[in-house]
């Protein structure tokens, strides 16, 4: 018997964490298109929607999962079916129990604590139902929004990676936190 694999369905006070679809292109696009969404992201700007399909394509399959050991959510509103991010685990070691979280929001939904409850629900979802022991966030230093959620949920900083990611043609330092199940403050 073949075993099913489910995408998991998360909800919050506000938000919906969901499989990505075919209707997000547009909304992905706009997101991975964005200079300043991507500035301390580390990854590639999109220059083409078939990218932002390609994106959908990859992160709603349960290979996704199984192969490339990640899992990302399409996050949209309650109150109006919009699509205003995506997060996730990336890097999971289902032996040792700890995978990397990181997630990405339009620019129009910053500094409305969209952000927070992202981070807390994927947090609360880690430990408590991914049976995660360890979860741990990578940053830059200039991202001073990041830094104090990171700050707000008890992440410890652990060190640098130096000229850990090749930003504009420039290699530079990454900021590496973690945070343990045992610290986790509900």
């Amino acid at each position: 018997m073949k075993h099913e694999w489910k995408f998991p369905l998360i909800e919050s006070p506000h938000l919906i964490f969901r499989r990505l679809e075919e209707r997000d292109c547009e909304a992905v696009f706009a997101l991975f298109s964005d200079k300043e969404v991507m500035k301390y992201d580390g990854g590639r700007i999109m220059t083409d929607r078939k990218e932002a399909d390609y994106y959908i394509d990859v992160f709603s399959s349960p290979h996704s999962y199984y192969r490339m050991n990640s899992i990302r959510w399409g996050v949209e509103r309650k109150d109006s079916n919009t699509l205003i991010g995506t997060c996730g685990f990336k890097n999971l070691d289902r032996v040792s129990h700890h995978a990397e979280i990181g997630g990405n929001l339009l620019k129009e939904y910053w500094q409305q604590g969209y952000g927070k409850e992202m981070l807390q629900t994927l947090i609360d979802f880690g430990f408590n139902k991914m049976k995660l022991n360890r979860i741990s966030a990578l940053t830059r230093a200039e991202n001073k929004a990041v830094l104090k959620l990171l700050e707000k949920f008890h992440f410890q900083k652990e060190g640098i990676l130096r000229e850990y990611q090749l930003v504009n043609g420039k290699f530079v330092d990454a900021l590496l936190f973690s945070l343990l199940k045992a610290e986790f403050i509900e």
